[in-house]
């Protein structure tokens, strides 16, 4: 009798518990990964550094250097070339009047964007998903159980 019951409640053979574990290790640890690597991504800006190659690296050391015009222009094009470089890195972002209660520093930071997409997600699925859910569920249930309908979900009920 025992071993006709563990059967009917366990239906499916021992192996399959262990494939199973072994998938959800597997998708966990690859959406952990997929999850670092985009969130690396974010606010990547390019930053300037001394050109060890440049022949007048050393005038810039000068207190006046803003005086040489030639220095001058040099530095402005540099910095010039860099702003372009990064909005370059930003230009992508086609939602930047949505985030229009953000401070003027914040609205171009593409993790602060990140976290209240989450936690725009998070309250949806609080407020909204889950108690839809709940409520389709528990009238589902509530029909089955009028009309005398098993509410048990397993690999035997499923195939009737």
């Amino acid at each position: 009798v025992r071993m006709s019951l563990f059967n009917n409640y366990f239906p499916l053979h021992n192996k399959c518990k262990l494939v199973a574990w072994t998938l959800l290790i597997f998708w966990t640890l690859s959406v952990i990964v997929l999850a670092l690597l985009y969130g690396l991504q974010f606010d990547l800006e390019y930053n300037a550094e001394p050109n060890q190659e440049n022949q007048h690296l050393e005038l810039f050391s000068d207190e006046c250097w803003e005086n040489n015009q030639k220095l001058y222009i040099e530095n402005e094009l540099s910095v010039t070339e860099l702003k372009a470089l990064n909005n370059h890195l930003n230009e992508g972002d086609v939602y930047t009047d949505n985030y229009n209660f953000l401070p003027s520093n914040l609205k171009s930071r593409e993790s602060i964007k990140w976290l209240i997409s989450c936690l725009q997600s998070v309250l949806l699925s609080i407020l909204i998903w889950q108690p839809l859910n709940i409520y389709i569920f528990t009238w589902i249930k509530i029909w089955t159980f009028s009309w005398h309908l098993t509410m048990e979900v397993g690999p035997k009920n499923m195939y009737y």
